[in-house]
């Protein structure tokens, strides 16, 4: 039988032993929501850190778009020659007369160049490099798509454009403008792709319409608090994913040769034929379709 100062030692040490319990708690509380500050600090610096790179993504498309545009400077001769070879700024339908005016040139002489730089290489290339001086055949291979007309003393200018056309050159009386006025002529459709937004034109002739639009949602960037980093992104793929889907579906209706401008990662699963970027803080107009850009050398 246990006596009144033994129940008294007994009380004590629980007592003891609950404050040393609670101590421990209070610790573990403490420690629980330094973990916690930690934790939502590293995820807001995730957030942060994934949005910084979509904001970047987005910014290195726009800059390799305008870059797709730009005029290559691909030798030191080149930069020699600045004062003799300058874009010239002409919009689609001075340049659509220019090409028709060149139809009319003719030389009995045979000497008239036509060369097209497009879809694939140019067949014969030895024998134009013997049908024109050094200068003359590296303009034709520089600037990527292109048609270049010449007779090396009089008339020398080249068109840069998108690469729908076969590669092909002939030296003879007349140019051959014929190939590109054909292509401009026919009716054919263009898709304008975006993130979450697409627009589809009808074209023949630089006039044209919007026939169909496909927009739907699809995230840029990143709210504070949301999804994790990994998270966003999966549903950001699978946004785009489905916007595609509807693109492509809207397509199926359509019955013609179709082409695509855009970022390259977007288009490359649109059931269309590729031809590069374009710049989508201009407005719509034939010169975004075509690209066209005026050279003289």
């Amino acid at each position: 039988m246990k006596t009144p100062w033994g129940y008294s030692k007994k009380i004590e040490q629980l007592e003891d032993k609950i404050e040393q319990l609670e101590e421990e708690l209070e610790a573990s509380k403490n420690e629980k929501e330094k973990f916690q500050e930690r934790f939502e600090a590293e995820k807001e610096r995730r957030s942060d850190l994934s949005r910084k790179k979509q904001e970047a993504e987005e910014k290195l498309n726009k800059l390799q778009q305008k870059l797709e545009n730009r005029p290559q400077k691909n030798d030191k001769q080149e930069e020699k020659r600045e004062d003799r070879n300058r874009d010239i700024e002409l919009g689609f339908e001075e340049v659509m007369r220019g090409l028709e005016k060149t139809s009319t040139v003719n030389s009995d002489e045979e000497d008239l160049l036509t060369v097209y730089s497009g879809k694939n290489s140019l067949d014969d290339l030895k024998a134009l490099k013997n049908s024109v001086s050094q200068e003359v055949f590296t303009e034709i291979q520089k600037d990527g798509s292109s048609v270049v007309f010449t007779d090396e003393k009089f008339f020398r200018w080249k068109i840069r454009t998108r690469p729908f056309l076969e590669s092909f050159w002939s030296l003879g009386k007349n140019f051959r403008p014929g190939k590109i006025l054909d292509f401009v002529e026919k009716e054919k459709y263009w898709v304008l792709a975006s993130m979450g937004e697409t627009e589809i034109f009808r074209e023949a002739s630089g006039s044209f319409e919007k026939v169909d639009r496909v927009k739907t949602r699809v995230n840029r960037k990143q709210k504070k608090g949301g999804f994790s980093q990994g998270r966003f992104e999966r549903k950001r793929e699978e946004q785009i994913s489905g916007h595609v889907k509807k693109v492509n579906e809207a397509l199926k209706e359509i019955s013609g040769e179709i082409f695509v401008l855009g970022d390259k990662r977007l288009c490359e699963d649109i059931d269309a034929e590729y031809l590069g970027g374009f710049d989508s803080s201009r407005p719509v107009s034939a010169d975004v379709f075509y690209n066209f850009k005026f050279i003289r050398f």
